[in-house]
């Protein structure tokens, strides 16, 4: 189960009221990653997700109630800070409001986040009467959308804000979104890496090996269901999934059921050739934001170390994070050549744009990102 990893506790602020509304904040957290969204592979019908989206609405506006109120605290605060910095305590040292810098700031981040919660929960409150007319999937798949997108929303507001709570009280952070936004997406490209390797897109089935082939496919994505993070993949991914695996199962009962002919080998082929387009369509995980900075910052360590006579060998465990964004330089891993892998490091590097902003708060990460895979393996 994913877990929200508090930031330290305890912080130095002159109304204790605060630490309060940060601990409530924080346990809101770990509720949205708790969210049961994996149930819509299970219920019958939409009506059966509508405790979780109104679970999601309740956490949305809980969240939202929260925030407004830390918000009113740190205004409080902006308002004190002249007078307060000007003062010493009886004892001669000095406020405790010293250690607060820039309480606007924080109050600015509350107002943004709370009205970003409010509209995820609008968007679900408008979806709840659906639930119950609903006769076919698809108000099913839109709740658990957007439920999943209120248990992101309300994890990355409250990451955010607590950033800047460290950030105001010189703290040390937590576990910020962005960090577990990268590990996320890292396991996503792995599992999808592994159902493309298991499909092997580019090598259609002959017609004696079809049956294998399509019994392998199936195979592939009944591992993929079956990971801890599949429930936290994204909805439209999952969606597709979903469907493919059905017509897999469908055709395999078809084909044991009355053996192979011409027309159930057509379909096979057509099949086939879906469940490959799907494992090439899943492989557009590289472009999320977080993995193009994640992967430039590795890249860039690589390039380095590569250049000064890095082995391959003693850089694997760094090379098996960038699995999956380029088919050329993962096979120059596999047969440990370095020269050959330098050349491919710098070609993908060329191609990958990043935000500054993104690729400097990478810095630092590969510890934090190694640290948290191996403590969810």
């Amino acid at each position: 189960m994913r877990e929200f990893k508090r930031s330290p506790s305890g912080l130095f602020l002159a109304d204790s009221e605060v630490n309060l509304l940060r601990d409530e904040l924080q346990v809101l957290a770990g509720r949205a990653l708790a969210l049961p969204l994996a149930q819509h592979e299970t219920v019958k019908s939409a009506e059966g997700l509508r405790p979780v989206v109104e679970e999601a609405c309740e956490l949305l506006r809980v969240s939202a109630d929260r925030l407004s109120s830390l918000a009113a605290h740190m205004d409080r605060f902006s308002e004190a800070t002249a007078a307060l910095r000007s003062t010493a305590n009886d004892s001669g040292m000095p406020s405790p409001m010293h250690r607060l810098r820039d309480p606007g700031q924080v109050s600015g981040l509350c107002f943004l986040a709370r009205f970003a919660l409010l509209g995820c929960l609008g968007d679900l409150e408008r979806l709840l009467p659906r639930l119950s007319d609903a006769e076919d999937e698809e108000p099913m798949w839109e709740a658990i959308e957007a439920a999943q997108s209120a248990s992101r929303e309300v994890v990355k507001a409250i990451s955010g804000v607590d950033m800047a709570l460290c950030a105001a009280t010189g703290a040390s952070e937590g576990q910020p979104f962005f960090v577990t936004s990268v590990k996320e997406s890292l396991e996503t490209r792995h599992a999808y890496i592994t159902l493309y390797e298991s499909v092997k897109p580019t090598h259609p089935p002959t017609a004696e090996e079809l049956v294998a082939r399509i019994r392998s496919a199936s195979v592939a994505l009944v591992k993929l269901r079956g990971r801890p993070t599949y429930p936290w993949m994204r909805v439209h991914d999952r969606r597709i999934i979903h469907r493919v695996f059905g017509q897999l199962h469908g055709w395999l009962r078809g084909y044991v059921e009355g053996g192979m002919s011409a027309a159930l080998a057509l379909d096979g082929e057509r099949l086939w050739q879906e469940c490959a387009n799907l494992s090439e369509i899943l492989l557009g995980v590289n472009n999320r934001q977080e993995l193009r900075a994640f992967d430039h910052h590795l890249l860039a360590h690589l390039r380095t170390q590569l250049s000064i006579g890095g082995d391959v060998e003693s850089l694997r465990p760094h090379f098996a994070l960038v699995h999956g964004r380029d088919r050329e330089l993962d096979s120059a891993v596999v047969e440990g050549d370095a020269v050959r892998s330098l050349e491919c490091v710098e070609r993908v590097l060329a191609t990958l744009d990043v935000d500054p902003e993104l690729q400097a708060r990478c810095a630092g990460m590969l510890e934090q990102v190694h640290q948290r895979l191996d403590d969810d393996a």
